[in-house]
C-alpha cells in the first residue's frame, strides 16, 4: 500500500498536539519547561497530557513523557487485552480440536468464557477508548 494512503490526514488537533506537547531536548534543558510540564501534572489527580520529547541531533529518538497514573491505566487495559487475546487463541484452538477444521468461537462466547473464569471486561468503555484515540493499537 502506498504510504500517502496509509498516512492519516492532518487536522487541527494534530497540529494543536505538535505545537504545544513536541518539544525539543533544548528546550526542556535550556528552559524551565520540565518543571512547567511537572507542575501542570501535579495540579490535577488525573492528567491525560502526553509530550513527546525530541532530540534533533539523533533523529529517531523521541520519548513520551506522561503522568504516572495515566501510564498505568495504559498499562492495565494493555494487559487485559493481551489476556483477552491469550484467551481468544486458546478457545479457538479448541475448538478447531473438538469440531471441524473451520470451527470458531465468536466474541459473545469468549467474554462468557472470560466472565465464567472472574475476568470482567467491560467492552463497550474499552470500545469507546479505542474509538477516542485513548487506546491505540501497537505497529502491526
Amino acid at each position: 500500500m502506498d504510504e500517502k494512503k496509509r498516512r492519516k490526514p492532518i487536522d487541527a488537533d494534530t497540529l494543536d498536539f505538535a505545537r504545544d506537547h513536541v518539544l525539543n531536548i533544548t528546550d526542556i534543558t535550556r528552559k524551565n519547561k520540565l518543571s512547567e510540564i511537572m507542575e501542570r501534572f501535579s495540579a490535577q489527580d488525573e492528567n491525560d497530557d502526553v509530550y513527546v520529547i525530541q532530540n534533533s541531533k539523533k533523529k529517531g529518538t523521541a520519548v513520551v513523557l506522561a503522568d504516572v497514573e495515566h501510564y498505568k491505566e495504559l498499562l492495565n487495559y494493555k494487559e487485559e487485552l493481551d489476556k483477552l487475546q491469550d484467551k481468544l487463541v486458546e478457545m479457538e484452538a479448541i475448538a478447531r480440536l473438538n469440531s471441524d477444521p473451520n470451527g470458531s468461537v465468536s466474541l459473545e462466547d469468549l467474554a462468557e468464557s472470560l466472565s465464567d473464569d472472574g475476568i470482567k471486561i467491560d467492552f463497550d468503555s474499552l470500545n469507546a477508548k479505542v474509538m477516542a484515540g485513548e487506546l491505540t493499537e501497537e505497529d502491526e
